[in-house]
């Protein structure tokens, strides 16, 4: 008890950046990155929105892109792979489950900054969770009745199967993607633009709330394309880590995982969507704390396109 009142202590009395820190190690291998690299990242330049890419250890330097157009842009060959991390995360620990996911596949990755760290749980506290996750059950139900509505209007005669579908289509018009603008500024119109304008992305994986931002961006992006057909339908594996979340049928390559102990990934998952379990672990993925999801392990079973 005495050396977690100690620990509380430090984390109250610690400087802005070390409380981030420690915050980011509550949840993510930050073991991974060496002193130097660490020292180069900091939530006031790396801000929500903003790119860092990560190669495996030893293999190059961390790259920082304040947005989606200087990465594109800014590499000859963006990353194949984007990671999005979760709630109280700052670019350190997304920078961590980078460098794991990197050293997995040997390639680089790309992660997108989702939050400030310490700041994001004092302000937002776990609102982002449950902000986007009423949106995904929200989608999931919408989907769900258009597929009923769908199969009832096959046995109506064609003309008016046609003018109720035009009805339809002008009272939601939000179930067609036309009310979902996106800021370009922040996580997810970084990942939406980086979906657009990378035909090559072949992963994009997320952990706790990072999964609920990451299904959303997918869901605009299906709803832009439409009934055309896209290159990443078939090419891009998805992953989410600690939260299961509903993502949209386009995306046929799809891995689900949830620790057996996870009760904070528990609460905001849809459970009957079909996931792994992994026994004996939480929601954290740093291997220094019992009780961890590997991520090594998880993806053990993952090949990429």
């Amino acid at each position: 008890m005495n050396r977690i009142a100690n620990e509380l202590g430090n984390v109250l009395t610690a400087p802005w950046k070390e409380r981030n820190q420690f915050v980011d190690a509550a949840f993510y291998d930050v073991g991974a990155l060496d002193k130097q690299e660490t020292a180069q990242l900091s939530p006031l330049v790396d801000r929500e929105g903003s790119v860092l890419v990560v190669p495996p250890r030893g293999a190059g330097p961390l790259r920082h892109y304040a947005n989606a157009l200087q990465f594109i842009t800014g590499e000859s060959d963006p990353a194949q792979a984007v990671v999005v991390a979760g709630v109280g995360s700052s670019v350190l620990g997304a920078a961590a489950l980078a460098r794991n996911v990197a050293g997995h596949y040997d390639m680089d990755v790309a992660a997108i900054v989702s939050g400030y760290g310490i700041t994001d749980v004092i302000i937002e506290g776990l609102g982002g969770w449950f902000f986007y996750g009423a949106i995904d059950r929200a989608w999931r139900q919408i989907e769900s009745l258009a597929n009923n509505v769908a199969a009832a209007w096959q046995d109506v005669q064609a003309s008016t199967a046609e003018m109720c579908a035009e009805k339809s289509a002008e009272e939601t018009p939000a179930a067609h993607g036309v009310a979902l603008g996106l800021d370009q500024s922040t996580d997810i119109g970084t990942l939406y633009d980086i979906l657009t304008v990378n035909p090559k992305l072949r992963l994009v994986l997320g952990h706790s709330k990072g999964n609920l931002l990451i299904s959303f961006a997918l869901r605009h992006f299906a709803h832009q394309m439409d009934a055309h057909s896209h290159p990443l339908d078939e090419q891009l594996t998805i992953v989410t880590l600690g939260a299961v979340v509903s993502l949209h049928d386009r995306f046929r390559r799809r891995h689900q995982f949830l620790g057996g102990l996870d009760m904070l990934g528990r609460i905001n998952s849809q459970l009957e969507i079909p996931h792994e379990t992994v026994p004996g672990v939480c929601h954290h993925l740093n291997p220094v704390i019992p009780m961890h999801m590997s991520v090594d392990e998880v993806l053990a079973g993952v090949a990429l396109a």
